[in-house]
């Protein structure tokens, strides 16, 4: 779909000029013999889907939501709602900082242009907000949901269970002290939700 490589192409563009520790740096976009491009920073230390299978600490868990929340603090101000956060767009350096990845479905919160041509919610369904699955606008808050199932994920090494109510989203006895910080990142209410990036590392501190 040549509109939807066009808009690619132009928030690849527009995302290049975010510089952050967690977020993996874009080096140029286009189109070569009619194939499009983008050119990313090379980041070798592997995915976080593979390190959730073989299990973290809860320590780990908070370390990586915090720097992925920083990262998501920094898009946040600068305009852009990333709108696909989930563990195989989560990746590591070789000293173990997590980098989020994959802005190329990102929109600029200002920005008019329509990512597919029926205006089709994009993103990887699982993760999505409710707001995001049902193609309303969104913000900031939608992404803080999005990391609160990843959250979950690399406490309990599996994504909480689904209804047709939502997700049931109760953390295992054991975990109980991060439950406050879970109903506030996936709280289906957006003014429940953290109102920020900030206020999550706060609550996580």
């Amino acid at each position: 779909d040549p509109s939807l490589i066009r808009s690619l192409q132009l928030e690849a563009k527009a995302a290049a000029p975010l510089k952050h520790p967690n977020i993996v740096r874009i080096h140029a976009a286009g189109v070569d013999a009619e194939t499009p491009f983008i050119v990313m920073e090379y980041v070798e230390g592997g995915m976080l889907k593979d390190r959730i299978q073989k299990g973290l600490s809860p320590k780990q868990a908070i370390n990586i939501t915090r720097q992925i929340a920083s990262a998501l603090g920094y898009a946040h101000r600068q305009g852009f709602i990333h709108r696909d956060v989930k563990p195989a767009n989560i990746l590591f350096r070789d000293d173990n900082n997590a980098v989020l990845s994959d802005f190329g479905i990102a929109k600029a919160c200002e920005d008019s242009i329509q990512l597919t041509a029926t205006g089709l919610a994009v993103g990887t369904i699982i993760y999505m907000s409710p707001e995001q699955a049902q193609g309303r606008t969104l913000d900031g808050r939608s992404d803080l949901y999005s990391l609160g199932l990843v959250f979950y994920e690399m406490l309990v090494g599996f994504r909480p269970d689904r209804t047709l109510e939502g997700f049931i989203e109760r953390l295992p006895p054991a975990f109980g002290r991060y439950q406050g910080i879970l109903d506030k990142l996936l709280a289906r209410n957006l003014n429940e939700r953290f109102a920020t990036a900030e206020q999550l590392i706060d609550a996580l501190d």
